[in-house]
């Protein structure tokens, strides 16, 4: 009998540690704010292989894989055909027209949008949009702490893909329209169809800007 409590009382000790155990999980996630602080002068790579023409499903799993983020991997997983609700709505991936956009599900706004155009030399220009808020990972009380717990990451991105290569270039919106823009005071809407961009500006109308493709770059145009 006492052998019996023992090896119970064993037993019982070694779920109670089980369940006290803490599990150290690999995480090597990017916020939004440090993808767009490092984005602006950084090369990477196609992440597919194909004998045919990479398609918007290649083009972001690409920049997914250069820089790991949370709503980047459930966009993926969403893409793959698996369950991703309660973190992405509103998803659209329009193969034929070259567009990718999905909206964060969550307490804070946010936004991915993706396209791109082939240019006149063969090459191919890609766009990523983002837009939204995240929570400041500085911060570990929120209810403690008095200033903003969370930062905005609005940001716009081209990447040049020269023919016959599978290398991507960073070019800055200030370097492709030769005009810098405060992108968080902007609405930023990648086309879906058609070749142009719309930028709107969230409080002065008279700041909204049509940047309009002409094959290699874009012009700025009043809308």
């Amino acid at each position: 009998m006492r052998r019996i409590i023992l090896i119970a009382l064993a037993m019982a000790g070694f779920a109670m540690s089980a369940q006290e155990q803490e599990y150290k999980f690999a995480d090597h996630t990017l916020t939004m704010n440090q993808i767009v602080s490092e984005w602006h002068d950084q090369n990477f790579y196609t992440a597919t292989f194909t004998e045919s023409r990479h398609d918007i499903k290649d083009y972001f799993l690409s920049v997914a894989m250069a820089y790991p983020n949370e709503f980047f991997n459930r966009i993926v997983i969403k893409m793959l055909g698996y369950n991703s609700e309660g973190v992405v709505g509103n998803y659209v991936c329009d193969v034929a027209n070259g567009y990718l956009r999905a909206d964060l599900l969550t307490e804070l706004d946010g936004q991915v949008q993706m396209c791109y155009w082939r240019c006149t030399d063969g090459g191919t220009l890609v766009a990523v949009a983002v837009q939204g808020e995240e929570y400041r990972p500085d911060i570990e009380d929120r209810l403690e702490y008095d200033g903003p717990v969370t930062k905005c990451y609005n940001d716009l991105m081209f990447f040049r893909i020269n023919p016959d290569e599978a290398i991507w270039r960073p070019i800055t919106p200030q370097q492709m329209c030769h005009k810098a823009f405060d992108f968080e005071q902007y609405r930023i809407e990648l086309p879906q169809k058609g070749k142009n961009i719309t930028l709107t500006h969230k409080s002065n109308p008279a700041l909204n800007a049509l940047l309009k493709w002409n094959g290699s770059t874009f012009q700025i145009s009043k809308f």
